[in-house]
C-alpha cells in the first residue's frame, strides 16, 4: 500500500527540479539582514535558532515588525548597489523555470524573511507566480549560520517537504548560492549547485547555467 502511494509523487517529479536560491548577495546585490540588523530593527526570532516559512509561521518574537522591515526593505530595493542582482536576467530565470513546472523556494539565513516578496515584485514576477515560491528563512536550529557545518540541510529538507521532494532524494534538488561553504556541503549531499559571483550585477552566464541545468537534472532522474 505504501509503495502505490509513492509511485505517482516520484513520476511526477520526473519532469521537474526544486531550485533553492538564495537570498542576500544572490538574489540582491546586497546583504538585507545584516543591513536591517545594523538598522536596529528586531528579528523574527531573537534567540537565532529554528526556520521560518513565510506564510505559515509566526514570527516568534513579539518586537518584529512586518511592516518596518517591508519599508526597509524597499529602500535597499531602490538602490543599485544592494537591490537586485541582475534583474532581467533574474526575471527570465524564475519565468522559465516555473513554467517547466520545476518548483522553487528561496532557502535564506535571515531573521527578516518578509524581505523576499517585495524582492520578487521588483524582479516583476506576477502574483501567481510568487504564489508558487516557497519562502524560508531564519536560522538552523544550532544557531550557527556562519559558515553552518550542515549548510543549508534543513533550508533545503523543509523546502523539499514543501514542495512534495522525497526526503532524502537529493538528486531532485538545485541550490544557487554565494557561499563557498553552502554550495561544499550542498555537494556532499548530492545537490546539484551553481554558485553565484559576488559583487554588483556580474556575469549573468551563472543564471544561463542554472535554467540549462534545472532541465538536465530533471531529465537525469
Amino acid at each position: 500500500m505504501d509503495m502505490n502511494e509513492e509511485k505517482p509523487a516520484k513520476e511526477s517529479l520526473k519532469s521537474k527540479t526544486l531550485i533553492c536560491f538564495d537570498f542576500d548577495k544572490t538574489l540582491v546585490n546586497g546583504h538585507f539582514h545584516s543591513a536591517l540588523q545594523n538598522q536596529g530593527l528586531a528579528p523574527a526570532d531573537a534567540s537565532g535558532k529554528g526556520l521560518m516559512v513565510v506564510g505559515q509561521d509566526t514570527p516568534k518574537n513579539p518586537e518584529y515588525n512586518s511592516n518596518d522591515v517591508v519599508k526597509a526593505a524597499k529602500d535597499l530595493l531602490d538602490n543599485p548597489e544592494t537591490g537586485i542582482k541582475n534583474p532581467e536576467q533574474l526575471k527570465q530565470t524564475f519565468d522559465k523555470m516555473l513554467a517547466q513546472g520545476h518548483a522553487i523556494a528561496i532557502t535564506s539565513f535571515t531573521q527578516y524573511p518578509d524581505v523576499v516578496k517585495p524582492a520578487l515584485q521588483v524582479i516583476g514576477l506576477s502574483d501567481e507566480q510568487i504564489s508558487k515560491i516557497h519562502i524560508i528563512g531564519g536560522f538552523p536550529s544550532h544557531g550557527k549560520p556562519d559558515n553552518s557545518p550542515d549548510g543549508k540541510k534543513e533550508h533545503i529538507d523543509k523546502a523539499m517537504e514543501l514542495a512534495g521532494v522525497e526526503k532524502g532524494n537529493y538528486k531532485y534538488v538545485m541550490l544557487v548560492d554565494d557561499s563557498a561553504n553552502n554550495i561544499n556541503k550542498a555537494r556532499e549531499m548530492g545537490i546539484t549547485t551553481i554558485e553565484a559571483p559576488k559583487g554588483i550585477n556580474p556575469n549573468p552566464k551563472y543564471l544561463q547555467e542554472a535554467q540549462s541545468r534545472s532541465a538536465r537534472v530533471a531529465e537525469s532522474v
